[in-house]
Order: structure tokens, then C-alpha cells, then sequence
């Protein structure tokens, strides 16, 4: 049996963009997925359990926010909350690791 590699070009190259695209759409679901997660835990007052990566691409950003929109609407508890835990997740991740200088 012989692999028809020009068949398999032919194929690939119809098919590439559409490939990206759905990755590209699996990823935005999956972050926005975890996001709301995060930002359901801290409306219910549960911790925010998440990886170090999400946390520093999209969840201490939508922490932020979402403490942020808690002040617009008068929520002090849920805002106190969201900021609580983004200085939680700071000293677990430490994502700024750059020494202060003395």
C-alpha cells in the first residue's frame, strides 16, 4: 500500500484553514470556560482553582474586572473576594518572580 502524497497536499490544503479556525475556537472556549469558573467560585466564595498558566493569561485580568464591576455595583464582599483572591494566586504563582530591590 502506497501513500498518495499529492492526494494528502491536495487534502491538507483545503482543509488547513478550517483545522486552525476550529483550534483556534476550541481554545477561546476553553479559556473562556475557565474563566467563568474562576469568576463563579469567587461570586459563590469558593477559591479559584486554576494553573499557573491560565491564571497569569486570562484569570487574575477577569479577577481584576470583576472586582472592578462588585465596586460599580455597590458588592464590597464579592469585590473584597476577587481581589482576596488574586492576592492569593500572586503569592502561589508568584507571576512576576522579579525580585524588589532593598
Amino acid at each position: 500500500m502506497t501513500l498518495d502524497t499529492e492526494w494528502w497536499s491536495r487534502i491538507w490544503k483545503e482543509l488547513e484553514p478550517q483545522v486552525y479556525l476550529e483550534l483556534e475556537r476550541l481554545e477561546q472556549e476553553s479559556t473562556y470556560m475557565e474563566t467563568q469558573d474562576a469568576l463563579n467560585a469567587v461570586h459563590n466564595g469558593e477559591l479559584v482553582n486554576c494553573t499557573r498558566d491560565e491564571y497569569i493569561a486570562t484569570i487574575r485580568t477577569a479577577l481584576q474586572e470583576y472586582a472592578s464591576d462588585r465596586v460599580d455595583n455597590g458588592d464590597a464582599l464579592r469585590m473584597y473576594l476577587a481581589l482576596s483572591e488574586v492576592k492569593r494566586l500572586d503569592a502561589l504563582y508568584k507571576p512576576f518572580g522579579k525580585a524588589r530591590a532593598s
